[in-house]
């Protein structure tokens, strides 16, 4: 008996995947993605500021939605 063949999605024989989130010069002017931006102490330190903070469970007119935010103000 044979494999099943796979079948691909979309149009075209090419069988190539797509980029679905572009290439960078496509990101919005200002923004801009830098590896080792801050520090490993410094992403701890972060890290550990976040834990601190009074997160709570979304409430949207008596609906939880499934994230917990924390209020700035």
């Amino acid at each position: 008996m044979a494999a099943p063949k796979s079948k691909t999605l979309g149009s075209g024989s090419s069988g190539l995947q797509h980029d679905l989130f572009g290439a960078a010069d496509d990101l919005p002017e200002g923004f801009l993605y830098q590896p080792d931006l801050i520090t490993a102490q410094e992403e701890t330190e972060l890290a550990r500021h976040l834990e601190g903070l009074p997160f709570e469970a979304f409430d949207f007119h008596g609906h939880l939605a499934n994230r917990r935010v924390v209020g700035f103000g």
